[in-house]
């Protein structure tokens, strides 16, 4: 047991930091008081930190990466303990940087039109309650892979080339899903002629 020098608490041993200069290779202040103190003392001296941080990224640029592999959930763990200031600060930023996110986004969107041309019929086929909950994250590429390959033709011959459902989203008879194996590329004039059916 140790008396803490700043709170005056008496706690266990493993409440306290390592310190090798000390007499009992323990720090005086608990790890409560001490991680206390520097967050007040973070508070005061954004720069430093900043200073400090991006000398550590370049003296150890594959840190993050390594940290990432060794601690998978940390992520998902840090959003939910953070999920509110995470939200706070999204909303500020697109607030401050509207003008600078829309360029980046329509920059992108023309750069990456299969992966937007995928995310928006994921979207439509959820507002239809045609994507079923039971879909993996392989079925996932392969529905991408649907659109890079429509993408890719339209490159290559410069006709213009859709992903369609073999089974209609809204046929008049039969319903088809939003699934790999409802997909087929077609050219957009016979994806037209064929229209709402199978």
């Amino acid at each position: 047991m140790k008396i803490c020098a700043k709170c005056k608490i008496e706690k266990d041993l493993n409440k306290f930091c390592m310190r090798r200069a000390s007499r009992d290779g323990l720090k005086s202040r608990c790890k409560i008081c001490a991680n206390n103190d520097y967050t007040a003392w973070a508070k005061k001296n954004p720069k430093k930190i900043k200073t400090r941080n991006k000398l550590f990224r370049k003296e150890n640029p594959d840190y993050s990466a390594i940290y990432l592999k060794e601690n998978p959930d940390y992520k998902t763990i840090y959003n939910k303990k953070h999920a509110e200031e995470i939200k706070v600060y999204w909303t500020v930023y697109r607030k401050k940087n509207s003008k600078k996110l829309k360029a980046y986004i329509s920059l992108y969107a023309k750069k990456n039109s299969d992966v937007v041309n995928a995310i928006n019929a994921k979207r439509r086929a959820s507002k239809l309650r045609r994507t079923p909950f039971w879909l993996t994250r392989d079925n996932y590429k392969e529905i991408y892979k649907f659109y890079m390959e429509a993408q890719r033709k339209t490159k290559e011959t410069g006709i213009r080339h859709d992903v369609d459902h073999i089974v209609p989203l809204q046929g008049e008879m039969v319903s088809g899903l939003h699934v790999p194996w409802n997909l087929q590329i077609l050219t957009k004039s016979n994806n037209c002629s064929k229209g709402n059916r199978m």
